[in-house]
């Protein structure tokens, strides 16, 4: 079909006839008519951002009719009812439709629901780990072995109310694995987001049904299973944010305090603030017509939303900096795998869970707020719950004052001329309200570089002593490994080893502008600049990038897209500089001017510290 500037393509996969559903059909009404106009795939599939486009129709539908039927029901026919509500987004069970895009569970009309089984797995789970005897959960809950038995409690399906959306929250999501370890456990950097769904705060109505058996006192009882299972979260991507439920307020005071569910221990709690480019889930689609090209041109923009597992990915990714300086990668990837959870080889749910609480996002302000908070998980023994506590609270220290998360992590926040207007991000923790005695021991910016660089030294030591505990292997950090892979002037390992450097110096800028760029950003720019014209290899070997380049040098290596081996934090008194294969040029020269601009300044750059390596 030819599309005039009066017509943006279609997203469908094949346009001619293209249907005009009514607001109430769901979105699976939308993908059963893309599998029927599918004859061919190959002819017909759909680019990255038509699917965007796609997904962005859910907030045309109306399904509150059908929703409010469901959840009516639900009330008429348990013997006890309750809301719970999810604070951030929750995805269960579910399947892969056209174009490999993952949905969670639908019914069979179309609508989201949580599917009754995956209630009684929880409450059972939760009877198990109580110490009930297997004779009294086969009569409680059913089994099929040896016999079948039916229980003595049914659980019914869960719908969510409508909510403000009339959706029930369905909404589109994205997951991005930016690294990912290869078969020689090197780990690599490759950007894969992938778009699916999820429902976005949504309140559920969860019902309890008695069977002939069944009195009220053993109802009670599965019941305040079924709500310590809840509280911890349900469904897929538990530990990393998705499907936390918490009983609403009316239902939660109507308990006693002795009988209200809690949650796990809490590890650390962190106010926080991001300022610049943020935290982004999915992208929204807009269609210009192009008049050069005489065609239309996806514009994909950026949705901000505050997401916990962005704290994640950037926690584990700080660990694995830190860990390869010190032991194998084999060694590293297992234990990653073992701390952080994973799917490969096989599924595992790490030793702790994470959270945001009352995250915010000012879009007009390019500011995020909220709480970071980590909590021990269930799965995690008690002997080790000690090491896990050690571990996170140095790590998250030093994650905070390394860089930022988010998209533009790397550079430290600033304004420019052009688009995007702002670039780079601040990760601020909100000091005066971090309890006083962690703030007291480790939260305080010190008087001096010299005193940064021993509290620095002293997170340093405390995550290798708990790393240390779970490797068996007595870590020294001051002697990194001897044979990690060299750094050349174009190839380098993103580990904190023998050819990494990380200074701190005071905050330093041209002028007292806030809009001008922090001082070592800005001779990184102008080192970059200078280079990208006459040697872009080099000039991406200092600063990163993503114009694809052949390295040729003995063998031919094609480079695609590069992370800027140089991370830059903006903390309010100083400014952490972070450079792997820092023994090599480009990046050697670069920090060799920030030490030289520092040391013979008589304003602004007074003084700096090296943090790393360790010098007696």
């Amino acid at each position: 079909m030819v599309y005039s500037n009066n017509n943006p393509p279609s997203p469908w996969l094949n346009s001619i006839g293209e249907p005009n559903p009514s607001s109430d059909a769901s979105f699976i009404e939308y993908l059963r008519w893309m599998r029927l106009q599918s004859p061919n795939k190959s002819q017909n599939a759909l680019d990255s951002a038509k699917m965007l486009e796609l997904l962005q129709r859910i907030d045309k539908g109306d399904y509150s009719v059908n929703l409010e039927k469901l959840t009516a029901r639900t009330k008429k026919l348990a013997h006890d009812w309750f809301v719970v509500e999810c604070p951030w987004r929750i995805r269960v069970g579910g399947s892969t439709a056209p174009e490999s895009m993952l949905l969670p569970a639908f019914d069979s009309l179309g609508m989201p629901y949580i599917p009754s089984s995956t209630f009684k797995g929880v409450a059972r789970a939760v009877a198990k780990r109580e110490g009930i005897c297997a004779k009294e959960i086969r009569r409680i809950f059913g089994d099929i072995n040896p016999e079948t038995s039916m229980g003595i409690v049914t659980f019914l399906d869960a719908y969510p109310l409508p909510g403000e959306d009339k959706q029930g929250g369905l909404k589109p999501d994205m997951a991005n694995a930016i690294w990912t370890w290869d078969k020689n456990n090197q780990p690599q950097y490759k950007p894969n987001p992938n778009v699916f769904l999820s429902l976005l705060k949504p309140n559920f109505v969860i019902g309890l049904r008695k069977g002939v058996d069944c009195d009220d006192d053993t109802l009670q009882k599965v019941k305040q299973w079924l709500l310590k299972g809840l509280v911890q979260g349900i469904g897929s991507r538990i530990n990393s944010g998705y499907g936390e439920l918490k009983l609403g307020r009316k239902d939660l005071n109507s308990l006693p305090p002795e009988k209200r569910p809690k949650k796990s221990t809490i590890i650390l709690r962190v106010p926080f603030e991001l300022q610049g480019q943020l935290i982004h889930g999915y992208q929204r689609i807009n269609w210009n017509w192009e008049e050069k090209e005489n065609n239309w041109e996806a514009k994909p923009q950026a949705v901000a939303e505050v997401r916990p597992i962005a704290f994640r990915s950037m926690l584990r990714y700080w660990f694995r900096a830190f860990a390869l300086g010190v032991l194998p990668k084999k060694q590293v990837r297992e234990l990653e795998t073992f701390i952080f959870g994973g799917i490969e080889p096989k599924a595992k749910n790490g030793l702790f869970q994470i959270e945001v609480i009352n995250g915010n996002t000012s879009q007009n302000d390019n500011l995020q707020d909220g709480i970071l908070i980590l909590r021990q998980s269930l799965f995690t023994e008690d002997r080790l719950k000690s090491s896990v506590s050690k571990l996170l609270n140095s790590l998250t220290w030093l994650m905070f004052h390394l860089g930022g998360v988010g998209q533009g992590a790397r550079r430290p926040y600033y304004k420019r001329q052009g688009n995007p207007a702002r670039r780079g991000v601040d990760l601020i923790p909100k000091r005066e309200e971090i309890k006083p005695d962690i703030l007291q021991n480790h939260w305080t910016l010190p008087r001096t570089p010299q005193e940064f660089q021993i509290l620095f030294q002293q997170q340093l030591q405390r995550f290798y002593s708990a790393l240390g505990v779970f490797s068996q292997i007595n870590i020294d950090y001051r002697q990194p490994l001897q044979d990690v892979i060299p750094a050349t002037a174009h190839t380098w390992l993103e580990a904190v080893d023998i050819n990494c450097e990380i200074l701190v110096i005071r905050k330093a800028t041209r002028d007292a502008n806030p809009v001008n760029k922090p001082y070592p950003l800005e001779v990184l720019h102008n080192q970059f600049h200078n280079l990208e014209s006459s040697n872009y290899t080099t000039a991406k070997s200092l600063c990163g990038g993503i114009k694809k380049e052949s390295i040729k040098k003995r063998d031919e290596i094609d480079r695609d897209v590069i992370a800027s081996p140089i991370w830059i934090a903006n903390l309010q008194k100083y400014q952490v500089i972070t450079v792997f294969g820092a023994n090599q040029d480009p990046r050697k020269e670069y920090l060799n001017t920030i030490k030289h601009s520092v040391t013979n300044s008589p304003n602004n750059f007074d003084c700096y510290a090296q943090i790393f390596p360790i010098q007696d």
